[in-house]
């Protein structure tokens, strides 16, 4: 069930000014949303299935290995992906993983260790792959796109370097909704290549 006040309280408590105006334009847009998802229960069904977003496409793949341990983790964005990376990375080479004086805090995703060492974007590139085991990390939904808005959007601004990101919107909760949905609704009728900052946070974790 959706939680308004949830996600009210969530923005409020990672914005570092809680007298920013943003702060009170997102409070209005939240304060729009029903209170549960019912009324999305009932969007998806008869012919309002036609307006929902599939739960399952073929969407990017990322894939961390670990042979000495039969492991392959899939990579989610915004799910835990940076410090799993580091996980699968250690777990991949222990021994160059701690020569390099690296923690699992360290490993950062610009600077990882084992860029392109343990990585595939397919699953028939990792050979006898189906005799390892896999695992994916997955979050609240919700809690996936409230922390990638507040972050992104509201905290790190990265629309000020990069024009496009968080969909043009700046600090619009309403605007990015509406454009993310569009994105998804686009990319499903229509999947294309050109997946970008924002889709890579915020689409679907099925996907």
């Amino acid at each position: 069930m959706f939680n308004r006040s949830f996600l009210q309280g969530y923005c409020s408590f990672h914005l570092e000014d809680q007298d920013d105006p943003e702060m009170e334009n997102i409070t209005k847009s939240i304060s729009s949303f029903p209170e549960t998802s019912e009324s999305s229960l009932e969007l998806c069904r008869g012919d309002g299935v036609k307006k929902c977003i599939p739960p399952l496409m073929r969407y990017k793949q990322l894939y961390r290995t670990s042979r000495p341990n039969n492991l392959i983790a899939c990579v989610i964005e915004k799910t835990f992906s940076t410090f799993l990376t580091a996980i699968m990375c250690f777990l991949h080479d222990q021994q160059a993983f701690r020569a390099s004086n690296r923690t699992l805090e360290s490993d950062i995703y610009g600077e990882r260790l084992c860029k392109n060492l343990n990585e595939f974007t397919e699953l028939k590139k990792i050979g006898s792959w189906q005799k390892m085991s896999m695992f994916a990390v997955v979050r609240n939904p919700i809690d996936r796109f409230v922390s990638g808005f507040t972050d992104k959007c509201l905290r790190e601004k990265v629309w000020r370097k990069y024009k496009s990101r968080c969909a043009g919107c700046k600090t619009n909760l309403t605007c990015f909704v509406d454009k993310m949905y569009d994105r998804m609704y686009k990319f499903a009728k229509t999947p294309y290549r050109g997946i970008d900052f924002d889709d890579s946070h915020f689409f679907p974790q099925s996907w």
